[in-house]
């Protein structure tokens, strides 16, 4: 009658889920001072332009360049080499000095939320 015994077995296993706040907190971790500063620069740039994007995908700006720049706490040449970056990699385009056009936004919503490779 050993055999009639009620018996319990439990198994237990751990399993490791990476949600993709903590994806982008580790890819941030691993970037060095300099890639980190790029990545701030690059986000800071991208969020506005989203904010202010119209259906047609243009953005007018709204002040000159160095006051944006000044604006996100930016040297004029790091705001102006950013969005030199995003034209060569062809999220973006500057048809008019005072203008943009969002030519990829879900790319650019990705560099803004930080889960894009860098550019």
């Amino acid at each position: 009658m050993h055999w009639l015994q009620p018996r319990l077995h439990l198994k237990v296993s751990q399993k490791q889920i990476l949600t993709p706040g903590l994806v982008q907190m580790v890819s941030v971790l691993a970037l060095n001072r300099l890639e980190l500063r790029e990545m701030i620069n690059q986000e800071m740039v991208a969020n506005p332009v989203l904010e202010e994007v119209g259906d047609d995908g243009l953005v007018e700006l709204p002040t000159l360049k160095r006051h944006l720049a000044s604006h996100l706490n930016l040297t004029s040449e790091t705001f102006s080499r950013t969005l030199r970056r995003l034209i060569d990699a062809g999220l973006i385009a500057q048809p008019h000095a005072s203008r943009l056009d969002l030519i990829n936004r879900d790319e650019l919503r990705k560099i803004a939320e930080g889960q894009a490779p860098k550019i």
